[in-house]
């Protein structure tokens, strides 16, 4: 949610103001983007305890459109629309920021383990275009902050086309750091 209305407000200032204020290349907005990608496969989307619908596709919003154009990484919009062509039409910012070119049925040259210092997130795909391979998220860390995801220990694995495990379910925020489920 926070990349996506990153994205709303500042296509907003960059339309109104011509300026972007430099504010999307401080430290971890690029690098958040590369997270949820990552904890994303053809089979399912580790959405680390917030996912109570239990919804695969939950982290593909249309704000990877926008920062595709913004950084210059076509692979971010071949990502969203690799997802959607699977299950649904575009929004407006699919529109606004199309990437030609980005309609693809393969994915090339995406990291196969990723891991994350201070979210604490680690994930392995044996292959991005394969719905039967390997996938792999866990979560970690600390919880000594307020709303912060309690949640370490979460894992999910899919394989041959199939959710193996899901994560262990929204716990208590407020619970501080001798938090149990």
């Amino acid at each position: 949610v926070v990349n996506e209305n990153m994205a709303e407000a500042m296509s907003a200032v960059m339309l109104s103001l011509n300026d972007d204020y430099n504010i999307l290349n401080y430290p971890g907005v690029k690098e958040n983007l590369y997270l949820l990608m990552n904890l994303n496969s053809k089979t399912a989307s580790f959405t680390y305890a917030d996912d109570n619908a239990r919804d695969p596709w939950a982290s593909i919003v249309p704000c990877y459109s926008f920062y595709s154009k913004y950084y210059g990484d076509e692979r971010l919009a071949q990502w969203r629309q690799y997802k959607l062509g699977e299950n649904g039409t575009g929004e407006w910012m699919d529109f606004a920021y199309y990437t030609p070119g980005s309609y693809t049925d393969k994915l090339e040259g995406l990291d196969k383990t990723s891991y994350s210092i201070g979210g604490e997130f680690f994930t392995v795909h044996e292959d991005w275009n394969d719905k039967n391979a390997l996938f792999f998220a866990t979560a970690g860390g600390p919880t000594r902050h307020y709303h912060f995801h309690n949640d370490g220990g979460d894992f999910l694995i899919c394989m041959d086309g199939e959710r193996w495990s899901y994560d262990l379910g929204q716990g208590n925020y407020n619970a501080g750091t001798n938090y149990t489920r």
